[in-house]
């Protein structure tokens, strides 16, 4: 599952494109990641993607979803679990679930309530 966090330039400061700077991802250096590990290693992402990646290894979800809710990320792959708890944390205000990175994975799809 990638996760991007609810992100913009912020107050008062302008941004001069979608990333200005390298995107920031997330990923663990092990199989249950291998879509980014070879994203990482052949350059196949910086090349679809049309910026450079800067790639970050955690050891476990919630180091991830700590540097998420930190700023050190841009966006990472998660688990469902910590996919989950960062978004409830969060209040679904921080996090932006957008896919499921595996094929016959589990992905989490939530109704919008505002119109409630």
């Amino acid at each position: 599952m990638c996760i991007l966090p609810a992100c913009g330039p912020g107050p008062g400061r302008r941004s001069s494109g979608p990333f200005p700077r390298p995107l920031r991802l997330g990923c663990f250096p092990n199989l249950t990641h291998a879509q980014a590990l070879v994203g990482s290693r052949s350059g196949s992402f910086e090349r679809a993607a049309g910026v450079p990646i800067a790639w970050t290894f955690f050891n476990a979800g919630p180091s991830a979803v700590e540097a998420l809710f930190a700023g050190a990320i841009d966006a990472a792959y998660l688990g469902p679990n910590p996919a989950i708890n960062g978004h409830i944390t969060s209040s679904g205000r921080s996090f932006v679930i957008i896919a499921g990175a595996a094929g016959g994975g589990a992905a989490l799809r939530l109704r919008d309530c505002a119109d409630e």
